[in-house]
C-alpha cells in the first residue's frame, strides 16, 4: 500500500508543478493593472517549493521511513481542506472536476497510508 500513497503524492506533486507553470504562464501573458494578488513568479516559487516537499515526503514513503508518516498527512489534510472547496465555490466543469479529483486522490492516499507499515 505504501506504493500506491507515493504514486498519489507523486500525482499531487506533478499536478501542482503544472499548475504552477500554467499560473506562470496565464499570469504574465496578460495585459491590464494587476490588483492585490502576488506576482506570477513569487506564486510559481510557493507552488513549486511545496510541489518539492510533498515529492520529497513522497519519495521517503516509499522507503517506509516512518518521519514521513505526519507529514504526509497533512499534505492530505491540507490538500483536502484547501482544494476540495472548488467542486462546491469553483467556477467551470475544470474546477469541479479538478476539486474533486483532488480529493478522491486525498482520500485513496490517507487511506493507503493507514494500511502501510513502517519500520522505525
Amino acid at each position: 500500500m505504501h506504493k500506491v500513497a507515493f504514486g498519489c503524492g507523486i500525482t499531487q506533486a506533478i499536478a501542482l508543478s503544472g499548475f504552477a507553470v500554467s499560473v506562470l504562464i496565464k499570469d504574465t501573458n496578460e495585459n491590464g493593472v494587476r490588483g492585490s494578488t502576488p506576482h506570477p513568479y513569487i506564486l510559481f516559487t510557493i507552488f513549486m517549493l511545496f510541489a518539492g516537499a510533498i515529492a520529497l515526503v513522497s519519495s521517503h514513503l516509499l522507503r517506509r521511513s516512518a518521519w514521513t508518516r505526519t507529514p504526509f498527512i497533512m499534505i492530505q489534510v491540507f490538500a483536502l481542506l484547501v482544494f476540495a472547496y472548488l467542486p462546491l465555490n469553483g467556477s467551470g466543469n475544470l474546477a469541479h472536476l479538478a476539486g474533486a479529483s483532488v480529493a478522491v486522490i486525498s482520500v485513496v492516499a490517507l487511506a493507503a497510508l493507514w494500511r502501510t507499515d513502517f519500520k522505525g
